[in-house]
């Protein structure tokens, strides 16, 4: 288990190295699922990293957009039958809302919102904020700023499990369809490859569209109508072909004594 980011990051570094796709060819599957998984890791941390820039402009145009009101104010009309929960079976994560509590202490969980204040517990004790008197937006636009960040905060480590399950998920259905395309039209070339042949060599130069994509995704840059992560889907896809090359062969009607070795690239007849 020690050595296993440096055995990630020297795959990783060999990526480029297209006269090493004969090994990726032969990886077993489970290897490279797990290779998969780790760099989905990677790729997740990269995608909060460089989403930082694109949150802190988020929240200074929230702030320039609401100075173009001439008032907002916020009125609710509610009645609860019972307070909402999130989170519940994990009490450093928990979340209430009860808007019929008076309450100014915190029994259980992380933060509690009433009908007049958050409390959060904290290290120190519970931490009380009254929210009273607060439903004039521009007046405490920079209160609410804050309130929205710290929701979002609370919120980040189900934020980052449910996007590492949706890019991979996302991507490895991704990965599992060009294999398949691919395996399909080797058959019907008459190209000797293994559907495992097609997964390794799909799935490893996906690596430069996969991190291309993550970082990418919180911006939109384009040049016309070309989004900048296509490059990086296309540099893959060239990839892919070279390796399934590499990994296959023209099958023929061998001569008299002759074998075809597999990783033999020969001439159609």
């Amino acid at each position: 288990m020690r050595g296993e980011p440096i055995r990630f990051l020297q795959v990783f570094g060999r990526i480029f190295a297209l006269g090493d796709y004969d090994d990726f060819a032969e990886q077993k599957p489970s290897r490279s699922v797990k290779y998969f998984l780790k760099l989905m890791i990677l790729g997740t941390i990269l995608l909060f990293l460089f989403s930082i820039p694109a949150f802190m402009k988020f929240s200074e145009k929230f702030g320039d957009s609401l100075s173009k009101f001439n008032y907002l104010t916020l009125s609710l009309n509610y009645s609860m039958k019972e307070p909402i929960v999130f989170f519940s079976g994990d009490s450093q994560k928990q979340l209430t809302i009860d808007l019929g509590s008076n309450s100014t202490t915190i029994e259980s969980g992380k933060l509690l919102i009433t009908n007049h204040s958050i409390i959060k517990k904290s290290w120190l004790g519970s931490e009380l904020i009254n929210t009273t008197g607060y439903s004039n937006v521009l007046e405490h636009k920079d209160k609410y700023r804050g309130f929205l960040t710290g929701i979002l905060l609370f919120m980040l480590p189900s934020l980052v499990v449910l996007a590492y399950l949706f890019f991979s998920i996302k991507f490895f259905a991704m990965i599992l369809i060009i294999s398949f395309a691919t395996f399909v039209i080797s058959r019907v070339v008459r190209f000797e490859v293994g559907f495992k042949d097609c997964f390794n060599c799909t799935l490893y130069p996906f690596t430069i569209a996969i991190i291309a994509g993550m970082i990418l995704f919180p911006y939109n840059i384009h040049y016309y109508f070309i989004r900048a992560e296509w490059i990086a889907y296309a540099v893959s896809i060239i990839m892919m072909i070279i390796g399934i090359q590499s990994a296959g062969y023209v099958t023929k009607k061998p001569e008299k004594g002759e074998k075809l070795k597999r990783r033999s690239y020969v001439e159609m007849q």
